[in-house]
């Protein structure tokens, strides 16, 4: 007999929900697998084809009887109105459900589809893993070649506010973790509830806060062991719910917990072991045994079990990141829920000083940070962060047109209506994380965060403004680093991805599988290397039969034909501040010839191997791998007997007159710029559809104290206007002539002129308005030309807009006499 039919049949007869609660959960506990009949939902498969769902069943494993009284009791749930969830969910739900009861979390596609199609009735004519890949929330998908294997996890974290006890959680909207213990969560084995006392940070999974999150992550239907076995997986873990090591232990002396006989809440292990790195071994100082008792009590209350080899267990304390150090110290600081070390809410609170009466009289904001020092004339217009500062140090200094930032993103606010670049005011750290954290969910649209003890910040990503209540409109903006399309070798440049909205209002990755099985053929790369080529232009694409517009400022997919619309994002991809701390070594600044950028090749467009687009005589060790291209910089002095020094004289020379003496020409062997350089050549001749495209030798004069800095960094068109002026655009400019070029040098005997390769590429006129190209056919703003130029018939001058069109190649030094 169906429980749908006994316990409809019990609710009539009692009349009252409590008896109803009472007889339900004596059925729930006389079978292995729960069967629900339900009405007849729908499921879209992932063909498109609506199937009807004649018999929906919660199934699960065969389990234990004696576990079901893990059920959350019916009696205890906060019941309100109710919305039933849409046949997708269903089957999300009941894929969570089986997966979190089965060992590991993890079954094979094989079986999990099986079993889902045994409780539904029903086979689907497609596979379930374009379906649950729309939901990297729940499910993780590997392959290992052959077969697929899905695993159950959740991304929902525990507060670290309401969890440290330090502070008071504001709850919805501005906090979405949960207000639970996290030793009731992951093992039950909370010490003050198993005294008698009531514990502080709670035991109720039913709260309305909680009861809200949990079914938003579609997990509110779990039993509570489930649950438990969900979020002490490797892959649901998070800072709250991961043990850390005690920072006190692997320092002096040691932890003084020891000597007190106290109980420390860290793991006193040689965090040098669990890193892998410990150079000592078996004569360490330090503990390696994971099985001592300290330790091993420690682990089993995070839930993690020690019934395993100790290299089972080093494994998964590898793979969920114990490497950080706990402070059981009053320092009135906590660990986020991002991993970050972040000070009390309210602790330190700086005033920005670009207006201090911004809200009305209040004298602190949380939030907001002290103003760059850096002179903001440098960096008007400006919107990205300067790589090259992160890596260490910038050639520009001071001049530096980007904004110099500690992070890859810094988010800024300022009252709206107040349009001076001097006004805007950085959020703190915790802050601007917590708004990336957002933004590179696709899904948020908006998101909350505590500006003040008396207001909550609304963020709107769409209109980019802040919202309190009683308080004036901010303006909101986000500072980033300059796109991986563009610094393809730079591991500090933003990886972006690109979405649409299908017809269910879920967002698709570009080159991503809908569940109708509709999947873009353009992908996100090819999207942000056009856009970058022409923010504010459009595209046009052609996928499975249908051709496309991409409106770049609407930020809209319009099909040409049917003239319908799809919402488009573009979102970066979360980096957390620890990996940026380990992108910053392995990008570290050029220096000298001694300390060489640590760069990491992230893309090249090369059809060959990159080292054999090296220069024959670059300094360069072939033997080296090709990842270490982008770390070689070197200037080299030519010798004055040698081909390239006679070729660069005689190139000088034929404009410049006798009394401009060259002292010495260095070449420039940039490994970084160059691989870009010719990337984008090969990119050109790709799309010219050609073997070979015109590459220029042209001059370009500049300041003594930029040499270093475009030697290294490349040129920065944003320094256009200077001194050249804008007059074909605001591009970087080259001359044909050295003698063009020489008056735009220091004035004064000593010069310094670049020798650069250029790919000019198709150009039209220059006028001072362009900030890029103007279209090929003004009609068709879909294709720009590749650069400017003063003149068509015997161009002089060239602009190029973007870095990557030209690499500095030579540096003469030259005096001139009789000035």
């Amino acid at each position: 007999m169906h429980i749908v039919i006994l316990t409809a049949a019990l609710k009539l007869k009692s009349g009252n929900s409590t008896v109803f609660d009472k007889y339900l959960e004596i059925i729930l506990l006389s079978f292995s697998i729960l069967e629900i009949k339900c009405a007849k939902p729908k499921f879209t498969s992932s063909e498109n084809k609506t199937v009807n769902v004649h018999d929906v069943h919660v199934c699960r494993p065969n389990v234990a009887v004696q576990n079901m009284a893990y059920f959350i009791p019916s009696s205890q749930l906060n019941r309100g109105p109710v919305i039933p969830d849409n046949p997708d969910v269903q089957i999300i739900k009941q894929c969570v459900r089986y997966l979190s009861a089965v060992n590991g979390n993890t079954e094979s596609e094989q079986n999990l589809q099986a079993a889902i199609e045994q409780c539904l009735g029903r086979k689907f004519s497609a596979s379930l893993i374009p379906f649950l890949k729309s939901y990297p929330k729940n499910f993780e998908i590997e392959t290992d070649g052959r077969n697929s294997f899905i695993s159950a996890l959740t991304k929902l974290e525990l507060c670290p506010t309401h969890c440290s006890g330090r502070g008071t959680c504001r709850g919805s909207p501005i906090c979405d973790k949960l207000h639970i213990c996290k030793f009731y969560l992951l093992s039950n084995s909370c010490h003050v509830a198993k005294s008698g006392k009531v514990c502080a940070f709670g035991h109720d999974l039913t709260t309305a806060h909680n009861k809200a999150l949990l079914r938003e992550n579609y997990i509110d239907e779990l039993r509570l062991e489930d649950l438990r076995n969900l979020f002490k997986s490797v892959k649901s873990r998070c800072p709250m719910t991961t043990p850390q090591i005690c920072k006190f232990y692997n320092v002096g002396k040691g932890c003084t917990k020891d000597i007190r006989g106290q109980p420390c809440p860290f793991l006193h292990l040689c965090r040098f072991y669990i890193s892998g790195t410990c150079k000592f071994g078996k004569g360490c100082r330090r503990s390696h045994d994971l099985l001592n008792q300290q330790v091993k009590a420690l682990l089993e209350k995070y839930g993690i079990s020690t019934r395993r080899s100790p290299k089972e267990v080093l494994a998964d304390l590898q793979e969920i990141g114990v490497s950080q150090f706990g402070d059981d110290s009053d320092s009135g600081s906590v660990q986020s829920s991002t991993g970050r070390q972040t000070t009390s809410r309210f602790q330190n609170m700086k005033r920005f000083n670009s207006n201090p009466n911004l809200l009305g009289g209040m004298t602190n904001l949380s939030l907001a940070s002290e103003i760059d020092t850096v002179d903001p004339s440098t960096q008007s217009m400006s919107m990205e962060i300067c790589i090259y500062h992160l890596r260490g140090k910038c050639g520009f200094g001071k001049n530096c047109r980007r904004h110099h930032k500690d992070s890859m993103y810094q988010w800024q606010f300022r009252q709206q209506g107040d349009n001076s670049d001097e006004s805007w005011t950085d959020f703190r750290p915790s802050a601007s994380f917590d708004l990336e954290l957002n933004f590179s969910d696709v899904e948020k649209e908006k998101c909350y965060i505590e500006f003040s003890k008396q207001h909550v910040l609304q963020v709107d990503f769409g209109k980019m403004i802040g919202e309190m209540k009683g308080s004036p409109t901010l303006d909101v903006r986000r500072l980033t680093t300059e796109s991986s399309a563009v610094q393809k070798f730079q591991p500090l440049a933003t990886q972006w991805k690109w979405y649409w909205k299908d017809q269910t209002n879920k967002w698709i990755i570009y080159g991503g599988q809908n569940d109708t099985g509709y999947k873009a053929m353009i992908d996100s790369e090819s999207l942000e290397q056009h856009y970058q080529e022409n923010p504010i232009g459009q595209m046009k694409f052609a996928t499975m039969g249908h051709e496309y517009i991409m409106d770049y400022q609407k930020m809209v997919q319009k099909n040409v034909v049917h003239k319908t619309e799809r919402s488009v994002r573009r979102r970066p991809t979360l980096v957390q501040a620890v990996e940026i701390e380990k992108r910053k070594k392995k990008s570290a600044d050029t220096g000298n010839t001694k300390t060489t950028a640590t760069s990491l090749v992230v893309h090249a467009p090369l059809d060959n191997n990159p080292l054999s687009y090296i220069p024959l005589h670059w300094s360069f060790d072939r033997q080296k791998s090709p990842a270490e291209i982008s770390d070689h910089f070197h200037m080299v002095t030519c010798s004055k007997k040698s081909d390239e020094y006679k070729k660069m004289k005689k190139f000088f020379y034929a404009t410049m007159p006798p009394s401009a003496e060259i002292e010495q020409i260095k070449r420039i062997e940039n490994g970084e710029l160059w691989i870009n350089f010719v990337s984008k050549r090969e990119k050109m001749k790709r799309k010219k559809k050609e073997e070979d495209i015109a590459e220029l030798e042209l001059f370009h004069g500049t300041n003594e104290k930029f040499i270093n800095a475009i030697s290294k960094q490349g040129f920065d068109f944003r320094f256009s206007g200077s001194k050249t002026g804008n007059k074909y655009g605001k591009g970087s400019y080259f001359a044909k002539y050295a003698k063009t070029a020489d008056s735009y040098t220091d004035f004064g005997v000593k010069k310094h002129m670049f020798v650069v390769r250029v790919l000019p590429g198709d150009y039209a006129p220059g006028s001072s308005s362009f900030v890029r190209p103007p279209p090929r056919n003004p009609s068709d703003p879909f294709e720009l030309y590749d650069s400017c130029v003063d003149n068509l018939q015997n161009p002089i001058i060239h602009v190029i807009f973007t870095f990557d069109q030209v690499y500095p190649e030579y540096i003469i030094e030259y005096r001139k006499l009789g000035i």
